[in-house]
C-alpha cells in the first residue's frame, strides 16, 4: 500500500517540484557542515602543530615499523598484549556470529569488512584473519598523510586479535593465537578510484565494498569514478527503499 501511495503522489508536478527545492536545501546544508569540518579540521591541526613545536612529540608514539613485505603497523602501544586483554562481550558477538542479524561466525570465513571513521573520513578495512593482515581502501589516499591512517585505525590493529581469541576464533580453527597487533597496509591509489570532494567518501566506501564482495579483483580504476557517485547514491537509495527494511 506505501509504495502505491509513493507512486501516485510521485506523479504529481508539485511533488516532484518540492522534491527538487528539498534536495537543493540538503545540499547547501550538506556544504555547511563540510565547511564546519574543514574548519574544525584546520584548528586541530594548527593546535597540535603548535603543541608539538612547544612540547615534542607525544610520549610513547612510535613511528611506523616496515615489515619486510612492505606491511605496516602503528607501534603506539608496544607494551599491549592482546591475549591479556578483556575486550567487551558484545564485540565477541560478532565474531562468533550470536546474532540473528550476522550469524555467520567468523571462523567459517576468510575476511571480514570493517567500515571505519577517522576524523570525519570514511574508510574501509579488510581483514584477512588468519593473515593478521588489514589492507586499508582509502578513496583520499594521496590528500592526507597516509602514516595518519593507520595511526587512526591503530586501536582495531591492536584489539581485533583480543577480540578473535576471546570470542574463541583461535580455539576453533586450533591455531595459535595471536599475541600481536595486525598489520596493515594502504592499498595503493593507483588502484581505487580516487573522490575529487570533501563529501563523497561513504559513497566510495561502500562502492569498495561492493567490489569486494563481488570478487572483482583490483586494479578498480576504471570501474567508477567521481562522476559516477550520483547515480550510485540513487541506486543505493532505490536498492534500500525496495529491500532495506530488516524484521527484527
Amino acid at each position: 500500500m506505501f509504495r502505491q501511495d509513493f507512486k501516485e503522489i510521485a506523479d504529481k508536478n508539485e511533488w516532484m517540484s518540492n522534491l527538487v527545492q528539498l534536495k537543493k536545501v540538503w545540499s547547501l546544508e550538506m556544504e555547511k557542515i563540510q565547511i564546519q569540518r574543514d574548519v574544525k579540521e584546520i584548528e586541530r591541526t594548527a593546535l597540535k602543530t603548535e603543541n608539538e613545536a612547544i612540547h615534542g612529540q607525544p610520549k610513547g608514539r612510535k613511528k611506523i615499523l616496515p615489515t619486510p613485505k612492505g606491511l605496516e603497523v602503528w607501534d603506539e602501544y608496544p607494551e599491549f598484549l592482546p591475549l591479556e586483554f578483556e575486550p567487551e562481550e558484545h564485540f565477541c558477538t560478532y565474531v562468533r556470529g550470536d546474532d540473528s542479524l550476522y550469524n555467520v561466525p567468523w571462523w567459517t570465513m576468510e575476511s571480514v569488512l570493517i567500515p571505519c571513521n577517522t576524523s570525519g573520513h570514511w574508510v574501509l578495512c579488510q581483514v584477512l584473519l588468519k593473515e593478521g593482515k588489514v589492507n586499508l581502501f582509502d578513496s583520499m589516499w594521496g590528500r592526507n598523510n597516509k602514516n595518519d591512517r593507520l595511526r587512526e585505525i591503530s586501536c582495531l590493529l591492536y584489539l581485533l586479535p583480543s577480540i578473535l581469541h576471546r570470542a574463541g576464533y583461535y580455539e576453533e580453527l586450533g591455531i595459535k593465537p595471536r599475541n600481536k597487533a595486525f598489520l596493515a597496509e594502504n592499498v595503493n591509489k593507483i588502484h581505487i578510484p580516487q573522490q575529487e570532494d570533501g563529501k563523497s567518501c561513504g559513497a566510495f566506501m561502500l562502492k569498495f565494498a561492493e567490489l569486494l564482495l563481488s570478487g572483482t579483483s583490483l586494479p578498480w580504476i576504471n570501474k567508477f569514478g567521481q562522476n559516477d557517485i550520483p547515480a550510485i547514491r540513487e541506486a543505493m537509495a532505490l536498492d534500500l527503499f525496495i529491500n532495506g527494511v530488516i524484521e527484527r
